[in-house]
């Protein structure tokens, strides 16, 4: 099966699902509020739950006086108990924001420069080093504008359900002995790539000796307190989390990943876990990973109406978009895989930061969550 064909099952993990979002909010005809109520934020997200947008969901909304959180819908169809703080979904792409912030500490502990080439970790290919690929930067893996294209040539999926299991770290390190491989000559505009992210994430785990499991929970879910955030799942997490469902309401199953594309969207967290992260995100400095949080956050592309897979005039950091809406500085990034949708964002102009994870893979809920980070009212769910 050729990559072509992944478009409607492997358009995931999702900067592409916020272009109408983003477009839209951007002229918000509603006003920025002076703080939109908290039974504003729950009528607004609870009507896509009554809507059919999505089975169950759960936020959190963190603003300079405090939080205010929700949960909504069920955990599983029929079961008839809400998710809560501690159910685990997956997040996607939201993942990626976890690889750029190791590629961060990494390169403020001076053990790789963003400049770096992939060939530098690649000693043993020694045919990397004769492709123009070779040359392709951890910056340019990170901001996707690496030119590499969303997954690799030789993806193939055996399992429609569960379409990154098969994918493994002989795959990809095949993949990078293929002379087809892209013929780099960028710099390239941004093009969105998990198999850039992935590698990326995999260069790291090469970089530290690492699983990628093992990466995450020394350096980011351990120094934050993010008990329920990794990989794979206990016995106690697994009874404890959310069943997923496509956009049809149909139940599906998680899917997994190897170290070869892990860090593009495999992480499992909860609503706790990822209020802990964003918290960090939208306060550094009280943050033990503070300095690297700043560093990932830094400017490092511009966008332009070009952008493939993000939002026209959406500009880059290390993983995380930057955009201006209604005049106010927001830093995102959403995810969608299997049965799951998630959001991060935080509102620097407000000090506002928003925090949802779903259990149904449907974006039609990220108009509300923007419009509630820019403080404004939420826009109304669509049947």
């Amino acid at each position: 099966m050729k990559n072509q064909n992944f478009s409607t099952l492997l358009g995931v993990f999702a900067f592409a699902l916020a272009f109408e979002t983003f477009a839209a909010s951007s002229t918000l005809g509603a006003q920025p509020t002076e703080g939109v109520s908290n039974e504003s934020v729950m009528r607004g997200l609870q009507a896509y739950v009554n809507a059919g947008k999505t089975v169950g969901a759960v936020a959190v909304i963190v603003r300079p006086e405090g939080r205010f959180s929700v949960k909504l819908g069920e955990k599983k169809l029929g079961l008839r108990k809400l998710p809560d703080a501690n159910t685990p979904f997956q997040i996607g792409s939201v993942s990626k924001t976890f690889t750029s912030l190791i590629l961060s500490e990494l390169v403020l502990e001076k053990r790789v420069r963003l400049s770096d080439p992939i060939s530098r970790f690649f000693p043993e290919f020694s045919e990397l080093r004769l492709y123009p690929a070779g040359s392709i930067t951890l910056r340019e893996l990170s901001t996707h504008t690496s030119g590499l294209p969303r997954l690799p040539e030789n993806f193939r999926v055996i399992n429609q359900k569960d379409p990154y299991a098969n994918y493994t770290v002989r795959d990809l390190e095949d993949e990078l002995r293929d002379p087809t491989l892209l013929k780099h000559v960028g710099p390239y505009p941004v093009n969105y790539s998990n198999f850039g992210a992935g590698l990326l994430g995999y260069i790291l785990t090469r970089v530290t000796g690492l699983t990628y499991d093992e990466m995450i929970r020394a350096r980011i879910t351990r120094p934050l307190g993010m008990r329920d955030t990794g990989i794979s799942l206990s016995d106690s997490q697994f009874r404890r989390k959310a069943t997923g469902y496509d956009d049809r309401g149909n139940e599906v199953l998680d899917w997994h990943f190897h170290d070869s594309l892990i860090g593009a969207g495999g992480i499992y967290s909860t609503l706790a876990d990822m209020t802990r992260y964003m918290e960090a995100q939208l306060r550094p400095d009280h943050s033990p990973v503070g300095e690297a949080i700043r560093f990932s956050h830094k400017l490092q592309v511009r966008g332009t109406a070009k952008n493939v897979g993000l939002p026209p005039m959406t500009d880059v950091g290390l993983a995380w978009a930057r955009t201006v809406i209604n005049g106010q500085q927001v830093i995102w990034h959403n995810g969608e895989v299997g049965g799951f949708y998630s959001f991060t964002g935080m509102n620097f102009s407000t000090h506002t930061g928003i925090e949802v994870l779903t259990n149904t893979a449907d974006t039609a809920i990220e108009s509300c969550i923007v419009s509630l980070l820019v403080g404004s009212e939420c826009l109304s769910a669509r049947n």
